[in-house]
């Protein structure tokens, strides 16, 4: 049971819809299982007025229909006095019981006449009550809207959608009754296109996983051999002549077909890989043993799972012991054209929140950000003011796809302009405050005089600061890692630095000698904005590269301290080292290309060897996207064992839920029929069973015949 409208949006496959439903108590009767007609009409006629429908509408009755000489008649009464307030109509609706087949199901058996209902409307077949030879002498169904429903009958629309009422009435008094309606046909939107997908397999135990597994792999097999098979038949009738577009006329069709294609939904889908990894992921519950693989076609989503079943692949086991998750928030230097292309068209998640990012920065820069990535614009990403509103749009948007797919930080650091991010992921901004302070802080760097550049050392701290002594100008910029530091200073004294150093030494493409004392008339002015805006404590733990040290209340929400980010050195080996106190896990690089990643794991090789954190970058420039990041989500849940947000992952993509392969089960013997062999006399039992004679009736409504 869901909302239809979240059924809907979760591509779950619906099978009616709950139109009114009502329940009272007979009160006091002769007897304390004798049934109450005015209860049962009462209940009726509730529900008619819950569901706001006519009863003239309504095709199928399933009664509660215990067959008793007594139960029967009353519960005839009680419909058609209810009935009768709406129409005098007779012998217009099926009536019939599922008891005729299963029996009574007690608590059950209003469940069971909704299961049968259901698939009734959708294989438009009034079904038989079976073993029926009379009816009851005490019911004149001719004086009723009723017929008994003694076979199987077609079931056609008339001018309404296919409604059916069920009802069940407990021993002791307590009556319902529920209308339902076959779910009207929905719309078919077009498949997101997708680069990649990801299968998760699920299990009580490790044997059955790898069952699993391998029943999956067969299945994306034949899927593929299915498909090319379609392809070329499709193609091979495609070319015969009798098929030209100018025979295809409505003429050649069929009544029913016409009724079919206005009516029905086709089954036909056009992303059936989509199809089965929205249906595997989504549709299954969550066991303690799991894995997941990803692949870009069923081909490679099939070998991957072959090795899973194989055993050569590796399998998680969830213990419910919480997992800590760390982000890293890159800085300037990552961008480049048409980052995160791939994502916004393929990630809804990720292209609404770009969309977003790109409507709140409308009124702080001249250029529109989705031209600044993807449009005419995209060669400005070399500015400043460019570069650092297209990164922070790209990080917010990878943030919010992994929210909605269930991957939170629980601690957070970021590398300069990236500290900004991570405070937005912490709480301490709201979005449109980040990407109002991000505008400006671009601007207020590159306004200043671009006379100065940067480079990377690869040496000691203590030794590069001794050696720059003699290099007046030139400032640490940044403690990256414990041998890799960032300088900035003026042009000719770098020049100058990097011809006489001993160190190794890297020259960065940068316009202005950031981190330096270049910078200082930018301070002002930002801290000045940050005061104007509402700042909140951190939410989470939150490393501060200014300081190196945790964030306070106090440093996280005082405008000085973001002011100082611009101008001081960052000291992201210490942030990283501080953030290993809580015992990441897994650490995360939010943005475009992973610059951290390499420098907080040589932190912790000397830091820290005792962690051994996961390393899991989003996005990494020359690859595909969505591939680089499902090959992200998949190494999350594997090291982790925690689940991701299915429904979450499939959002917005349009494939539907189909049947899935089935679960396999491990037989284990629960009985000792031993016995048997001890025990004389005839075993009756053993004989298989005597066909009935209402296996024809069966035949005609074949889901009624499966009661095992």
């Amino acid at each position: 049971m869901r909302r239809h409208d979240d059924a809907r949006r979760d591509g779950d496959p619906v099978r009616g819809l709950v139109k009114g439903a009502a329940v009272n108590h007979g009160g006091r009767t002769t007897r304390y299982s004798a049934p109450s007609p005015r209860g049962q009409r009462d209940v009726i006629a509730e529900a008619l007025r819950d569901a706001g429908v006519a009863p003239d509408t309504i095709g199928l009755l399933e009664a509660h229909g215990t067959g008793t000489s007594l139960g029967d008649p009353i519960e005839i009464d009680g419909l058609t006095r209810a009935w009768r307030e709406h129409t005098d109509r007779a012998q217009f609706c099926a009536i019939g019981s599922l008891k005729s087949n299963v029996g009574h199901l007690e608590p059950a058996a209003g469940l069971a006449g909704l299961v049968k209902a259901l698939p009734a409307m959708e294989h438009e077949v009034i079904p038989p009550t079976l073993h029926v030879t009379r009816p009851n002498d005490r019911i004149r169904f001719e004086d009723t809207p009723f017929y008994l429903a003694d076979r199987a009958r077609p079931w056609p629309r008339e001018g309404h959608p296919r409604r059916a009422a069920i009802s069940a009435f407990g021993m002791g008094g307590v009556n319902a009754h529920v209308i339902v309606e076959e779910p009207p046909r929905p719309t078919r939107d077009t498949p997101v296109p997708q680069d990649s997908h990801i299968v998760r397999v699920s299990a009580a135990d490790e044997t059955t996983l790898r069952a699993l597994a391998g029943t999956y792999a067969d299945h994306l097999t034949a899927l593929t051999e299915n498909r090319l098979s379609q392809d070329h038949l499709t193609e091979h009738r495609l070319s015969e002549d009798h098929l030209s577009e100018d025979h295809l006329t409505e003429d050649h069709l069929t009544e029913n077909q016409l009724t079919e294609d206005r009516f029905t939904e086709s089954r036909l889908t056009e992303d059936p890989l989509g199809d089965f990894a929205r249906t595997v992921n989504t549709a299954r519950t969550a066991h303690p043993y799991r894995t997941a693989v990803h692949g870009t076609t069923a081909a490679e989503l099939a070998a991957r799972l072959a090795e899973v079943a194989s055993g050569a692949a590796p399998t998680t086991r969830h213990t419910r012991t919480a997992t800590t998750t760390a982000f890293l928030f890159t800085g300037q230097g990552s961008q480049y054209a048409r980052m995160g292309e791939g994502l916004r068209a393929t990630e809804p998640h990720f292209r609404e929140a770009l969309d977003e990012c790109a409507d709140l920065l409308r009124p702080w820069t001249d250029v529109p950000l989705l031209d600044l990535l993807y449009g005419e614009a995209r060669h400005l990403l070399d500015q400043t003011r460019y570069a650092q509103i297209g990164i922070v749009g790209v990080q917010v948007a990878l943030v919010t796809f992994l929210r909605a797919v269930g991957i939170r930080p629980d601690v957070v650091a970021g590398h300069s302009l990236g500290e900004l991010t991570a405070a937005w992921a912490a709480g301490v901004l709201a979005l449109p405050d980040l990407l109002r302070l991000t505008a400006l802080r671009g601007e207020l760097m590159q306004a200043q005089p671009a006379t100065g550049t940067m480079a990377v050392v690869h040496t000691d701290a203590d030794a590069l600061t001794a050696e720059l002594r003699a290099y007046p100008g030139i400032e640490i910029a940044a403690h990256n890692a414990p041998r890799v530091h960032t300088v900035s200073g003026p042009a000719e004294v770098m020049a100058r630095f990097r011809e006489q150093t001993s160190s190794r030494v890297q020259p960065l493409t940068v316009s202005h000698a950031f981190h330096s004392a270049v910078m200082e008339p930018a301070l002002a002015p930002f801290a000045d904005a940050v005061a104007a805006t509402a700042l909140a404590p951190p939410t989470i733990p939150f490393a501060s590269a200014l300081t190196g040290t945790w964030h306070r209340d106090v440093t996280a929400t005082d405008p000085g301290h973001w002011a100082q980010a611009i101008r001081r050195t960052v000291r992201f080996g210490q942030a990283v080292t501080t953030l290993a106190e809580t015992g990441p896990h897994t650490v995360w690089e939010i943005g475009p290309h992973p610059q951290l990643i390499p420098l907080a794991r040589a932190t912790l090789a000397e830091a820290r060897p005792d962690l051994t954190p996961l390393w899991i970058p989003t996005l990494q420039r020359g690859r595909a996207d969505q591939p680089q990041l499902h090959a992200a989500l998949t190494s999350h849940h594997n090291h982790t064992g925690t689940d991701l947000h299915w429904t979450g992952l499939h959002h917005g993509k349009t494939p539907e839920r189909h049947h899935r392969p089935r679960l396999p089960v491990q037989a284990a013997p629960v009985l000792d029929h031993s016995w048997r062999a001890r025990c004389p006399g005839p075993r009756t039992h053993d004989h298989p069973p005597k066909r009935s004679h209402a296996r024809d009736e069966e035949a005609r409504a074949p889901w009624l015949a499966n009661t095992d």
